[in-house]
C-alpha cells in the first residue's frame, strides 16, 4: 500500500549463507530503499522458521521440514582442505583423502548432527568419506579456516573462504 517497499525480514542462516550469499545481494536492497530492515540470526541448526517468527531460512542441502519450500539461492557449496605453509613443512603433502588421517586436522561439529563432521571427496565419480582427528574442534568454518592459517592443522573449509589466502 506504500509506493516504496517497508518493513522487517528476518532471515535465519549459517554466517557463511549470509557473508558470501545474502548479504552481498540484500546490501543494494537496503541501499535503494532505506524503509526496509533486514534482521540475520546467524544459526547451524535447522529450526523452525515459523516458530521462531523468521520470514527465511538458509540451509546447505536439501532437508526442509513439511510446510516449507526449498529454493535454491547459490550454485553447490565447493570444499577445499586448507592449511598453513608452517603447518606443512618437512611433512609428506597427503596424495589421497585417505592420507588426511595421518596428520592433524580440524575438525567440525554441527549442533544438527552432534557428531563430528566426515569430510567428504569426489574425483571422476569415486566418492571418498573421511574421519578426522586433531586438537581443534568448532562450529564455525572461518573459525577454522583461523585455527588452520595458525598452523593447528588441515582444515575442511568452503572453497571461497579459503581462496584469499591461497597464492595460486
Amino acid at each position: 500500500m506504500r509506493e516504496q517497499p517497508a518493513g522487517t525480514v528476518r532471515i535465519t542462516a549459517s554466517d557463511h549463507a549470509i557473508t558470501t550469499a545474502l548479504w552481498p545481494r540484500r546490501l543494494p536492497v537496503l541501499r535503494d530503499y532505506p524503509e526496509i530492515q533486514v534482521e540475520f540470526s546467524v544459526d547451524y541448526t535447522l529450526t523452525d522458521i515459523a516458530a521462531h517468527r523468521d520470514d527465511a531460512g538458509v540451509r546447505v542441502g536439501d532437508s526442509v521440514d513439511k510446510n516449507m519450500v526449498a529454493v535454491r539461492i547459490a550454485p553447490d557449496l565447493r570444499m577445499a582442505v586448507a592449511a598453513s605453509p608452517g603447518c606443512l613443512a618437512g611433512k609428506p603433502l597427503p596424495a589421497m583423502p585417505n592420507d588426511l588421517a595421518g596428520h592433524r586436522c580440524i575438525n567440525l561439529r554441527l549442533p544438527t548432527r552432534g557428531d563430528l563432521y566426515a569430510w567428504d571427496f569426489e574425483k571422476n565419480g569415486q566418492a571418498a568419506r573421511v574421519r578426522v582427528t586433531g586438537q581443534a574442534v568448532f562450529n564455525n568454518p572461518f573459525l577454522m579456516l583461523q585455527a588452520a592459517l595458525d598452523g593447528m592443522g588441515f582444515a575442511y573449509v568452503p572453497h571461497d573462504t579459503m581462496q584469499p589466502h591461497y597464492p595460486g
